[in-house]
């Protein structure tokens, strides 16, 4: 099992989980890397940037295979869909990004957000995606609609997850209310 880390430092540090040496180092970006996720098979990562890109990066082999554009701000979340035929961003520029990660098109462009989205998950049945900036929106992926809002934070929502069921959705923020 391995673990990837993104960084200030313009690098993606892939790490043994169990051992916690470092595997490998991925380079070639030019930018803070903001956000990290690997796909669910474990082939890809991708990584969002402060210089509005999405790199899709293979890991064996230590390259860059695609990059999306498309955001005009600082890409702060990524997030595959637990199948891996998606793959959801979202930005200072207060969008959030439906990508195809094999061919690199742009499926939906989501827009709803007062602030820019600092975080992003799927729901395990895939319909719905769940992002955050100080208020959590609940989108259908079939409709390309906000079909809920969730307000409670004062400040940033930096993490979601939706347990394994889809019922139940928890968020941290930089309020330190759960």
């Amino acid at each position: 099992m391995q673990i990837a880390t993104s960084s200030d430092d313009q690098t993606v540090k892939i790490w043994n989980a169990e051992t916690g040496d470092r595997v490998s180092t991925l380079t070639d970006y030019k930018g803070r890397l903001l956000s990290v996720d690997y796909s669910p098979d474990g082939l890809y990562i991708a990584t969002g940037s402060d210089n509005k890109t999405v790199k899709i990066w293979n890991p064996e082999v230590g390259c860059c295979v695609r990059t999306l554009k498309g955001h005009t701000n600082n890409v702060s979340s990524v997030a595959y869909s637990l199948n891996g035929n998606q793959l959801a961003t979202g930005s200072d520029d207060k969008t959030i990004k439906i990508w195809n990660p094999e061919t690199g098109e742009c499926i939906d462009t989501l827009e709803g957000h007062d602030d820019g989205v600092l975080s992003i998950a799927y729901s395990p049945e895939e319909n719905y995606l769940a992002t955050a900036d100080k208020v959590v929106r609940i989108w259908n992926l079939q409709e390309g609609k906000c079909i809920r809002t969730l307000a409670g934070h004062e400040y940033g929502v930096t993490s979601l997850v939706y347990d394994s069921d889809g019922k139940h959705l928890v968020t941290s923020s930089y309020d330190l209310k759960g």
